[in-house]
């Protein structure tokens, strides 16, 4: 009989994957418990601090990224836009930026200043002082003139170098032949990666992109 010892090879973590035993584990339980109890606001602001975080060691953040990419939420080309070093021109604010300073509130457009236009209504509590309101063109919208604008800015959200992203007006959105923008053209947008609508305080935004734009 042979007295040698059997060896048995060592499974691997691919080799012992179950969909059931991961979905199940106590730490997607965490997981989702957190994800379901947390604003995104708030989850987000938690990840940024923690990723720039001078006590996080780099192996930490290294692992942290590996983690994200074996689970499918961050992907070769989000590594690739955030190492870009092309200076972009946006086609909506036409501020110069990097791809990796690019974000949900790096494109902002100031609203126009109001016009004051009579509503035809006497003074009262809600029409404001002798019947006026100021009429802000650039949204189409009419507010009280003690009110102040109808949000804080126009649009608020990414930079874009594709003009079909872009809701253009006759005031404050110009194109680049417009603002005469000499030399710039817009790059081919890549996706990247699904994320939430671009944020607008106007009624009236630049269309919505339900994936980064990355160009």
């Amino acid at each position: 009989m042979n007295n040698a010892v059997m060896r048995h090879p060592v499974a691997s973590r691919e080799q012992n994957f179950s969909f059931s035993t991961v979905s199940n584990s106590a730490s997607a339980g965490t997981l989702t418990y957190l994800l379901n109890n947390t604003r995104p606001l708030d989850l987000h602001e938690q990840m940024l601090k923690a990723v720039r975080s001078p006590m996080a060691f780099p192996q930490d953040i290294d692992n942290l990224l590996h983690a994200l990419e074996k689970v499918g939420i961050i992907i070769g080309a989000a590594q690739a836009a955030a190492k870009d070093t092309r200076v972009r021109h946006c086609v909506r604010c036409h501020q110069t930026y990097l791809e990796r300073n690019n974000g949900f509130q790096a494109c902002q457009v100031a609203h126009d200043k109001p016009r004051l236009i009579k509503t035809g209504i006497q003074a009262n509590a809600n029409t404001g002082p002798s019947g006026f309101k100021n009429y802000y063109s650039c949204c189409n919208q009419t507010v009280d003139t003690d009110s102040g604008a109808p949000s804080h800015y126009h649009f608020l959200g990414r930079h874009t170098t594709v003009e079909t992203n872009v809701r253009y007006n006759s005031t404050n959105v110009a194109t680049c032949v417009m603002r005469k923008c000499a030399g710039q053209v817009a790059a081919r947008d890549v996706v990247i990666g699904q994320v939430p609508p671009v944020q607008s305080a106007a009624p009236i935004p630049s269309r919505p992109a339900s994936r980064m734009e990355v160009s």
